[in-house]
């Protein structure tokens, strides 16, 4: 290669610094213009090359910036300083195993190289591999004790783990180090939304936005917090800003879709096409399987993989304790992959009737996906869909021949690798099944199967009788409670004026949330006395407390599932309203399958007329009160061996037509 003249020399250092200054100041086409001249003279210069990659990404392209940047890369090998900055960059771009490359050649050259363990930890983040981000970033903060960013990363696992104390911890020592930094604000946004501090938690992510006005995800977390307060189609708009940011953040694209659930008059057509959006981001770059080791025999044993972050203490573990329990299991072996950081008393339950179980919570969507594919499961069951740790991502490769979705999430996924959706002839009617991008498989009676809570005390008197007023209630989540809903309960606290409305849930444990709810019913004309707001407590408690309430209010559209359950359980009936999808059937569903159908109402008129109907004849309700559990327990809704049966029948169907398709139907 013929040598350089000092002037050429020259040429290309003033190229990379103006290059270097225009991407400082968010002239990336001009700082590419600079880098193009540079690679002129001397084609394989990395400093031009990663230039370029910067400048690419910033406009947007982030293939072409990757292709420059691993250009860069291999230019400077031997550099752990250069393949760090590189690595990050490609972190940037979602370039995750090209950067994880780059990461591992830096501490390959520089073992004790604090910025490379802290950027791996926050690449093992993203990957879900959380212990081993955990470790990454402890052996930064070793390394270099006041490195804030490798604090402020640590706060992201440490949220992810759920453990909200100790991130906001790890963000405070963060700010201590740098005031300025961030992605700590961020961070710490986070762990307050977790804690339940919302108005802090706002703060800090209008601080984060204000440093780094490109930041994405505070978006999501103000969205969060703005669905807290009610402000739905607020939450929304903070959603499309921080996806105008970074449109293929699927965690962001997931909550968006839940949030859409929330949302009164958001049509099944949007929703679907949000959830395609989802699967666009998350099939990405994905080469799904098309071959799987399953003998395609139709009538041969089974074996199910249920995924989910719920098989615990959540309505999900709740529903799938029945069927489990009952399930035939020398038809069906049941393998259970958790993705949530913790396992209760539920979990155990839930575990002694599968053949295995495996914490997945520190895998990775493509490492679970050949796990998954090496245990030759037959069908794959998601049970949390766009839920709060759900592992869609690993859907979309289709590691087994049969996928389904139940429990866990109540519209489409979108994800077109997933083949059905579990439902009834009530909760996904004829005629509504271009809601979804699934098939649709429907179970004779209900598709949710309710099982006698082990902490549930027995059923107390009418409690209207001591307290000489009706209580109405809902411990649904909080954010089930849009302005509609609370018009329509207002309506009902009009028209009886001695009633009470007692809410519990878990996030009426921030403060702060109550006086914006008082306000909320205040404009309809109902004093804040009338309103009990407490938080969740223990489960025990939860139950407990439905001793205080004579009639249970659903909310809509996005209706109660678990509670529901709970609640007729308890003795209290549950006045519903009918819907136009999945999320606002589940209450007829569940009603029609315990035989309450009479607790249905078609229109907010009926839904107030049943509820005032019920309160003015207290001697009737006490005598539903008396002989609800035992109602309940005798209807289909509870009859956990008639649900296994009608579960196994449906994925053997789905079988039977894998192996059809196949050609091995017999």
């Amino acid at each position: 290669m013929k040598a350089l003249t000092p002037k050429q020399h020259e040429f290309l250092a003033r190229c990379i610094a103006r290059a270097h200054a225009a991407n400082a100041g968010g002239q990336f086409g001009t700082a590419a213009g600079w880098c193009r001249k540079a690679l002129e003279v001397e084609p394989g210069l990395p400093e031009a090359w990663y230039n370029l990659g910067l400048a690419l990404s910033g406009q947007g392209q982030a293939s072409e910036g990757t292709e420059a940047l691993l250009k860069a890369a291999a230019g400077v090998r031997d550099n752990p300083d250069a393949q760090n900055s590189i690595g990050l960059q490609l972190f940037r771009n979602g370039a995750d195993a090209q950067a994880e490359q780059c990461l591992q050649r830096a501490l390959e050259l520089a073992p004790d190289f604090a910025f490379a363990h802290s950027n791996l930890g926050l690449l093992r983040n993203r990957q879900n591999r959380l212990e081993e981000a955990r470790a990454a970033l402890s052996k930064a903060i070793a390394l270099q004790p006041r490195l804030a960013a490798a604090h402020a990363n640590l706060a992201c696992t440490l949220n992810a783990q759920r453990n909200f104390a100790a991130g906001e911890a790890a963000c405070r020592t963060a700010l201590q180090l740098e005031a300025g930094l961030p992605v700590a604000w961020s961070n710490l946004g986070c762990a307050l939304f977790g804690l339940h501090r919302t108005d802090e938690a706002e703060a800090a992510c209008r601080k984060a936005l204000a440093l780094e006005p490109g930041l994405a995800e505070p978006h999501t977390v103000l969205a969060g917090i703005l669905m807290a307060r009610g402000a739905y189609r607020e939450a929304l708009d903070e959603f499309a800003i921080g996806l105008g940011k970074d449109p293929f953040n699927i965690e962001a694209l997931s909550s968006r879709l839940f949030c859409l659930n929330y949302v009164p008059g958001s049509s099944p057509s949007a929703m679907l096409a949000a959830a395609s959006a989802f699967d666009a981001a998350a099939s990405r770059g994905v080469t799904p399987f098309s071959s799987w080791e399953c003998d395609p025999h139709p009538e041969r044993k089974l074996r199910i993989g249920l995924v989910s972050g719920d098989l615990r203490r959540h309505p999900v573990g709740y529903f799938l304790e029945g069927p489990l329990r009952e399930l035939d299991k020398a038809a069906f072996e049941i393998v259970a992959y958790s993705s949530y950081p913790k396992r209760d008393d539920q979990s155990e339950v839930l575990a002694s009737h599968c053949a295995a179980w495996t914490d997945v919570t520190g895998t990775s969507d493509a490492e679970l996906a050949r796990r998954i594919h090496q245990d030759r499961i037959d069908i794959l069951v998601d049970l949390s869909g766009h839920s709060e740790h759900n592992r869609l991502g690993v859907f979309v490769r289709k590691p087994a021949p049969v996928q389904a979705t139940w429990l866990g999430y109540f519209a489409t996924t979108g994800v077109r690798a997933i083949d059905w959706k579990i439902g009834d002839s009530w909760a996904t009617p004829e005629g509504e099944e271009d809601h979804f991008s699934e098939r649709i498989w429907r179970l004779p009676d209900s598709c949710f199967c309710a099982y006698p809570p082990r902490d549930a005390p027995g059923v107390g008197e009418l409690p209207s009788r001591a307290a000489g007023f009706v209580t109405y209630g809902c411990f649904n989540n909080f954010f089930k409670i849009n302005d509609r809903v609370i018009e329509v309960w207002s309506r009902i606290l009009r028209a009886d004026m001695s009633g009470r409305l007692f809410l519990k849930s878990s996030q009426l444990a921030d403060g702060n949330l109550h006086p914006s709810l008082a306000a909320r019913f205040g404009r309809h004309g109902i004093a804040p006395e009338r309103l009990v707001l407490e938080a969740s407590g223990s489960y025990a408690s939860y139950l407990a407390a439905y001793g205080r309430v004579d009639i249970a209010l659903d909310p809509f559209p996005y209706t109660g599932g678990a509670t529901t359950a709970e609640g007729l359980w308890m003795g209290v009936p549950v006045v519903t309203l009918k819907g136009d999808r999945f999320i606002s059937h589940q209450g007829e569903s569940l009603l029609h399958a315990a035989g309450l159908s009479e607790w249905i109402a078609s229109s907010e008129e009926e839904y107030v007329g049943i509820a005032l109907a019920a309160a003015s004849d207290r001697d009737a309700l006490s005598s539903a009160r008396a002989g609800l559990r035992a109602k309940v327990g005798r209807s289909p809704l509870f009859d956990a061996p008639r649900f296994a049966r009608h579960l196994g029948s449906a994925w053997r169907g789905m079988w039977r037509e894998w192996c059809a398709s196949r050609g091995t139907a017999g």
